[in-house]
């Protein structure tokens, strides 16, 4: 989703691969995959940005949320990054 959204980005990624894989004999291998330098940065910036595992936290003091939910200490949360745009 973040790649389809950002053009500039999915062009530049495209570049590296045609680059990479120049043609059909090139063989699909570690050594040639690690080549790919820039689409590995877009894939953990992807992540970082919308994490696959829930982030899952112990809270130390009370934490209101929007005038509707209390949290006491010691409560143990998780937050989806998916649901809370």
């Amino acid at each position: 989703m973040l790649l389809a959204t950002h053009q500039e980005i999915q062009d530049r990624v495209a570049a590296e691969i045609k680059e990479v894989f120049y043609s059909d004999d090139i063989e699909i291998s570690y050594d040639n995959i690690v080549k790919l330098e820039y689409l590995e940065r877009v894939i953990k910036e992807s992540l970082r940005l919308c994490p696959v595992v829930p982030v899952c936290k112990t809270l130390l003091k009370n934490y209101q949320l929007k005038e509707i939910f209390l949290f006491v200490p010691y409560t143990r949360t998780e937050i989806n990054s998916y649901k809370s745009n």
